[in-house]
Order: C-alpha cells, then sequence, then structure tokens
C-alpha cells in the first residue's frame, strides 16, 4: 500500500480530533539547506563520479493532544535534492521527497490502547552491496511502514499484569527487488513483578506473514524472560523460547553459476513447502562505574530472528549513553541488546531476503561525560532459515541453498561538548572496521569484504533559531568480488532556521 493513503489517514485523524480546555498543541516548522559533496556519488570501483548536492528541507514537527485520550505526534519533511552533474537524478516531486514520521495512541476506554504509526524514509536495499551515510543515491531506496495494534492491559493483583492484542502492518518498497508485505498477528504476554527487584514475563506470538518475494508463513513464538536488579550498578537479564515456522512454499527465478564451468545461468529457485522449529534466546549484563565521570560496561549475545519483510523497526531510548533496542511489534523494550548512542552498525540486512536466524555477540565500553568515547566490538553470523532449491535451465540439476552472512568488528565513537563563543558546540568523531564474509551455497561463490569508515563533525548553535553543522566521511570497500570495491570522500556543510 502506497504511502499517500497513510498520510492521509493521518491527515484526517490530527484535522478531525475535536477541541476541549484539555487540548495541548505544539508546532515547529523549520527549513534547512545543506551542500554535500561526494566524489564517489554511484560508489563506483572503477568510474568514479563526483557531484555536489543541494538539498533544501522544509519540515515541521507537530503534537497534538485535543483530549486525555488521544496523543497524536508528526513529524514531516520534504528533502528536495539538486544535482550539478546529474540532473537526471533531482528529486523535486512529493513522491521523491517526503519523509514522514506519524505516531499516535488512543486509549478509548480504561486499559484499552489503540497504536498507529506510519513511517516513510529511504532506506539501505541491501547492507551487503555498496552503501554509504549520507548518499542518497547508490543502493538506496523509499520505504513505507504501516502498522496498527489494538490491545488491552489488565492488572490481575498488584504485582501480575496481562497484555494481549491484535497488530496488522504493511510494508512497502519502492525498489521492484524488495520484499513487500503485509502482517498479522496476534500477541499475549503475562508479567510478573517480584519484590526482589527481579521482572519475569511469559509471551506468546502467532504471526501470519505474506511476501511478495518468498513464501508465506506461518509463526508460532513462546518465549520466557527475566530483568534483574541485581544492585544500583548492575543489571542483568535474558529470554528463551522457541519458535515453529510453516511455509507455504513459492518459486522465482534467479542467477546462479553453471557447476561445470563457472558461467552464471538462469535457473528457477523453488522453496518448497516445509515447517522448521527453531530455539532462540539471549543474556546481557550491564555495569555503570562511577570513574571517569561516569561509564558502562555491557556484554550480550542473542540468537534470534528478523524478517525484513516485517519490517520490525527498532525504537531507541537513550539509557546512561547507550541505547536500548525497542520491537515496533509490541512497543516493548528488548532487553537483548545493546549498541552505542549514535553508532550506526552494518548488519548485513537487505530488503530482498526472507526468515533469517541472527546470533550476535556485542561488547561495549562508554567512558566520560565531558568527553565521552564509545567502543564496541561485535560479532554476527545470520542464516536464512527457508531453504532453497535452484533448478537449472540446462541440465536440470538441483542445487540446494542457503545463505549465510558472517559479520564481524569494531565501531568507535567520540563527543566533546563545547562552548564556543558563548554558544552551544558539539565535536563528534566516530569509525568503523569490520570484516565481512557473504556466502550462499552452492551458488556463485563467496564474497569476502573489509569495510573501513572514519567520521568527523561540529555542530553549532548560532542562536535560538538558526543552528549549523558540518561533518566529513571517508569510506572505504576491499572485495575480492570484481567490481564491488570502492572508496568514497563525502563532506557535507548545512544550516536550519526554526520559526
Amino acid at each position: 500500500m502506497k504511502k499517500s493513503i497513510y498520510i492521509c489517514f493521518a491527515t484526517v485523524i490530527l484535522l478531525s480530533a475535536s477541541i476541549s480546555s484539555f487540548a495541548k498543541f505544539s508546532i515547529s516548522p523549520s527549513v534547512g539547506i545543506k551542500e554535500t559533496y561526494t566524489d564517489n556519488l554511484f560508489l563506483s570501483e572503477t568510474d568514479r563520479e563526483d557531484d555536489l548536492i543541494t538539498t533544501i528541507n522544509p519540515a515541521v514537527s507537530l503534537t497534538y493532544s485535543p483530549f486525555s485520550s488521544l496523543d497524536l505526534s508528526l513529524n514531516y519533511g520534504l528533502n528536495f535534492r539538486f544535482y550539478i552533474n546529474n540532473n537526471e537524478l533531482n528529486d523535486t516531486s512529493l513522491s521523491e521527497t517526503q519523509n514522514v514520521r506519524f505516531t499516535t495512541q488512543f486509549r478509548p476506554f480504561n486499559r484499552v490502547f489503540i497504536d498507529v504509526s506510519d513511517v516513510y524514509q529511504r532506506v539501505p536495499v541491501d547492507e551487503r552491496e555498496n552503501f554509504v551515510i549520507d548518499n542518497p543515491v547508490e543502493n538506496m531506496t523509499d520505504s513505507n511502514v504501516f502498522r496498527i495494534s489494538p490491545y488491552v492491559k489488565i492488572p490481575i493483583t498488584s504485582t501480575v499484569t496481562t497484555q494481549f492484542g491484535y497488530s496488522y502492518r504493511n510494508v512497502w518498497y519502492d525498489e521492484e527487488q524488495s520484499n513487500n508485505s503485509e502482517g498479522h498477528s496476534a500477541f499475549f504476554t503475562l508479567s510478573k513483578q517480584f519484590p526482589f527487584l527481579l521482572t519475569s514475563s511469559v509471551n506468546y506470538d502467532y504471526l501470519i506473514q505474506e511476501p511478495e518475494n518468498s513464501s508465506d508463513y506461518e509463526r508460532h513464538q513462546w518465549s520466557v524472560d527475566a530483568r534483574y536488579q541485581v544492585s544500583e550498578n548492575l543489571l542483568v537479564w535474558a529470554q528463551g523460547g522457541i519458535a515453529y515456522f510453516d511455509f507455504e512454499g513459492s518459486s522465482s527465478s534467479a542467477v546462479v553459476a553453471d557447476s561445470l564451468t563457472g558461467i552464471p545461468v538462469r535457473a528457477v529457485a523453488i522453496q518448497e513447502e516445509n515447517t522448521e522449529e527453531e530455539p532462540f534466546w539471549s543474556a546481557g549484563a550491564d555495569y555503570h562505574m562511577k570513574m571517569l565521570g561516569g561509564s558502562d560496561v555491557g556484554v550480550s549475545y542473542s540468537e534470534s530472528f528478523t524478517d525484513p519483510a516485517t519490517s520490525e523497526e527498532i525504537w531507541r531510548e537513550d539509557i546512561k549513553g547507550y541505547i536500548a533496542l525497542y520491537s515496533i511489534e509490541t512497543q516493548e523494550r528488548t532487553i537483548l541488546d545493546y549498541i552505542p548512542t549514535g553508532e550506526y552498525v552494518y548488519a548485513g540486512t537487505s530488503t530482498t531476503t526472507g526468515v533469517q536466524k541472527v546470533k550476535r555477540a556485542d561488547m561495549y565500553v562508554t567512558a566520560g561525560t565531558d568527553f565521552r568515547v564509545t567502543i564496541n566490538p561485535f560479532y554476527s553470523v545470520n542464516e536464512t532459515v527457508e531453504e532453497t532449491n535452484y533448478v537449472r535451465a540446462v541440465p536440470g540439476e538441483i542445487l540446494n541453498s542457503k545463505r549465510e552472512d558472517t559479520i564481524k568488528g569494531v565501531t568507535v565513537s567520540i563527543a566533546k561538548p563545547m562552548n564556543i563563543f558563548g554558544r552551544v558546540s558539539t565535536l563528534t568523531a566516530d569509525g568503523t572496521y569490520q570484516r565481512e564474509r557473504f556466502e550462499e551455497e552452492n551458488l556463485i561463490g563467496v564474497e569476502k569484504n573489509e569495510r573501513y569508515a572514519v567520521g568527523f563533525g561540529i555542530s553549532y548553535q548560532v542562536s535560538r533559531s538558526i543552528s549549523t553543522s558540518a561533518g566529513y566521511r571517508y569510506s572505504k570497500k576491499d572485495s575480492n568480488f570484481e567490481g564491488n570495491s570502492f572508496y568514497s570522500n563525502l563532506a557535507w556543510i548545512q544550516a536550519r532556521i526554526t520559526f
């Protein structure tokens, strides 16, 4: 379903909501202009093209509570882009430039909630391919995710609570090969708060997923989780469960390598009807120290599932300088994984794949207040859950294939607040190094990559209504596949006026 339907839906809610003496309303319009220079617009190994991109970004942030049982929030912006050397890429129409985040919660009755969200933005098609933050052209597509979820929270006792409800999600990508989908889920949670700072819950989720480019499937998922505040400074958490997948099967075409000649040939991909039983679990700990003005050390490991067709977007909350992951499906904190605030970690995700099992280990150290440093080494393995059989056109040989992506690396970020001429300013720096191994059994081969990225930035508050910033980023990818390597220099400067 296209984004315009949901934008109209959001607008109707905003305009039709009745006004009462309780009404709370705030609006913050702004306009920004940004100049970006890149020396490799298409992230090519050999045919490098530079360009200067002018982005004009009118935007508005709005919150509205017409009465005590309804809260609405809308962030709406347009990104008009103009390219000096590639005018055919100019983004000037509403369908090409919108960036929308709409959320609302309606509480029609006591303990009854209805959450609605709609997010339209530009996202990477496949993070395994060439991709650079702030490059709006290469390996990028527009995406719209709409979700509505009515649910009920009922306190059974003072320490026991149950929650149950339904969720509908519609995911759309502009890229033809991406996996548009619809999904319906019913969920149930029973939570218990113990007197010794332990919280535990039992969870069940039933999902019907209908993607366009992979098999429809049903999933039954049971889990138990616990969160224990051992002391004022130490928090531990764990979760374990099992998921049952029932795939209906589907077929599509693909290019595979001929087993005799190595020459790519067209083949038919058959995903047979089958069932899978997959356990999942995770555990972690966070320890807060008073040294260096406040420091945090954390470790976590998880074996979980992800499906780009469900677009289970991550919600983020600042906690002691790092951020906890949230699931859009239940809008509950996922206390399983933590990553440093402001860091972008390549997860090897793709909008074109189906269900994947993700094994991930993280460690992070965050130290300092006036000079904040965060270090996050990580290791992850993504494996497809559903197996694919490729039938070659000639001579009809069946090849069995499952995809596995292995990524290991480290990210570092630094932030230094300053006062320049009596105005607030912040210096930032970040870096990423990672090694990747992308393998699809019996297909065109194993791709091995090394990625490097380093960036610097500064922001400066000129006045209450005018802010400026500038930055630079160097990105490089070395690949054993011909044509997949690249390097890129990107610099930008921008200013924003808020009315």
